[in-house]
């Protein structure tokens, strides 16, 4: 059995050979251009080192430069480059005997994003073992908070929340205030997903006040306030409050370019994208999205590129620019040459899918309707991209039925409706439960039942008042007057018997739609993510 030691970080070494010192150079070199965020050069300066440290033996430094490889792969979305770097790092110190825990982060890491987490999991009981063989108490207060993302990636709510308060009491006890920000960060993400926004917003809010005082106190630890702001800012966001969200994330980018770290830019301008296209604000998201877009093409981050160019598809489409939204179509279907992840292959699908339904012709509605419905009946495919499907489809149906007046249409989407209220219900997605119950008071007024839009109604404002959904409660509110001030109109409605198309013409039932699509049905590139650093 390896008998381990543990090392901190690889030691500064000095030479009089004149090929390492060069090495060593290039090493240095590539470690200030990863911090600002250039890779190309990072990576170029990082094998330019490598022979040199592999002739030497310095295994440190070699471990070094498959740590720097593994998590240059994993922020650019090559996880499974990131795994064979960094097991190649952990077998090298499995040989040597010595302890550093980056490769290990970088493996769980890329397991993790990959899906795999039965052997995140294995890795990471892997490194606990070290730990307590090291007597690190340290690192084992870490490697807690990997089992709770762990399990959280699992969607195991309760168990990485059982973790996440046991990294919480670990980092208390020992006055670990950089673990502590992180434990309260992703206690506020968790109960964010458990669909609990009172308490996220808290402990997010918590998290934040604490990185300040960390990073007052030791100077650095930006990044960590950054991740804070934005995962607080999605929380605004969810809520309506967009202004306040854009204020945490313009705050964001500030700290990182005073830090000239332009590791997560990208995200946070394709953030912001998001926000503003929730708001309304499609010219200024454009300007975001696009900014994104050039510094995902600098530094070679595939995965976001493909958010950002699938949300250039959307916004350009609402702007009615679809020649501009064909371009970022070709530009996005150019990325399935490099990667094979099936979520680039189904941005793909709903972004022709949009175009298509911007087509005035109605046999170009119909293969938007297709694809919609395609969508819509897979089994594995991403929560949002699911949601926005399934919206799609449905303003299709409505204006099939405006137009034809096909009474069986309805049923169509009266079952569509109750697989979004399920699927809403079973997320705790409580905004979009709320946006679906808007749709079916319109839909009840159409059917002639008056009372049970009221019932509706009654029901959506009980969920915002309960996740204090401010905003959603004074668009619930004005809904219940408008109808009160119409009653009068459906009940005639109902009683002669109206034909549909003249209901579905006294109804708002496309804009409660417009508006889901609006707020809930584009979703966010980060609101499942897990914005924590990977590293110690």
């Amino acid at each position: 059995m390896t008998k381990w030691k543990e090392l901190k970080k690889p030691k500064r070494l000095n030479s009089t050979n004149h090929v390492f010192g060069q090495a060593f150079s290039s090493f240095l070199n590539a470690g200030s251009h990863w911090f600002k965020g250039d890779f190309k050069k990072s990576i170029e300066g990082f094998t330019k080192s490598l022979p040199s440290f592999e002739e030497h033996k310095i295994y440190t430094l070699t471990v070094g430069v498959y740590n720097a490889f593994a998590t240059i792969s994993l922020m650019k979305g090559e996880f499974e480059k990131a795994i064979r770097f960094a097991e190649k790092g952990i077998h090298v110190m499995q040989q040597q005997g010595f302890y550093w825990p980056y490769p290990w982060n970088a493996v769980i890491g890329a397991y993790l994003n990959k899906g795999d987490t039965q052997t995140a999991l294995k890795y990471a009981k892997q490194r606990l073992t070290l730990m307590e063989e090291l007597q690190n108490h340290k690192g084992i207060v870490k490697q807690l908070r990997w089992f709770a993302q762990i399990y959280y990636a699992k969607t195991e709510y309760e168990k990485a929340l059982f973790w996440t308060e046991k990294s919480l009491t670990y980092a208390e006890k020992s006055k670990n205030k950089r673990e502590h920000v992180w434990a309260l960060e992703l206690i506020g993400i968790i109960y964010y997903q458990m669909g609990k926004l009172d308490p996220a917003v808290n402990y997010l809010q918590q998290a934040l006040t604490l990185s300040k005082e960390l990073r007052e106190e030791f100077g650095g630890e930006g990044l960590t306030t950054c991740y804070v702001q934005a995962n607080l800012a999605e929380l605004y966001s969810m809520r309506g409050d967009f202004d306040q969200a854009l204020k945490l994330m313009e705050s964001g980018l500030a700290l990182m370019e005073k830090h000239e770290s332009s590791w997560f830019q990208h995200d946070f301008y394709l953030t912001m994208g998001t926000i503003l296209m929730k708001k309304g604000d499609y010219i200024q998201a454009r300007e975001q999205l696009h900014t994104s877009l050039a510094l995902h093409e600098k530094y070679g981050d595939i995965l976001t590129s493909a958010d950002t160019l699938y949300y250039l598809v959307l916004v350009n489409s609402e702007l009615d620019e679809l020649e501009a939204a064909q371009r970022y179509l070709h530009q996005l279907k150019q990325l399935t040459s490099t990667t094979t992840d099936p979520k680039i292959t189904q941005q793909i699908q709903l972004a022709q899918g949009i175009i298509y339904k911007k087509s005035p012709r109605a046999v170009m509605k119909a293969k938007a309707q297709e694809i919609f419905q395609q969508i819509t009946n897979e089994e594995k495919i991403e929560l949002d991209l699911s949601v926005f499907a399934m919206l799609n489809l449905l303003e299709l149906l409505i204006w099939e039925v405006s137009s034809s007046g096909h009474e069986e249409v309805l049923a169509e989407i009266q079952q569509l409706i109750l697989r979004l209220d399920d699927l809403a219900q079973q997320q705790k997605a409580h905004t979009l439960e709320i946006e679906v119950r808007l749709i079916q008071s319109q839909l009840q007024l159409i059917t002639g039942n008056v009372n049970q839009a009221m019932e509706v109604l009654k029901r959506a404002r009980g969920i915002a008042y309960e996740n204090k959904l401010e905003s959603y409660q004074n668009r619930i509110e004005r809904q219940e007057q408008e109808i009160e001030t119409e009653l009068q109109k459906w009940r005639e409605l109902a009683e002669q018997n109206a034909p549909l198309i003249e209901r579905m013409q006294q109804s708002k039932v496309i804009d409660y739609i417009d508006t889901a699509l609006r707020l809930v049905g584009k979703g966010s590139s980060q609101e499942e993510k897990i914005k924590t650093s990977i590293q110690d």
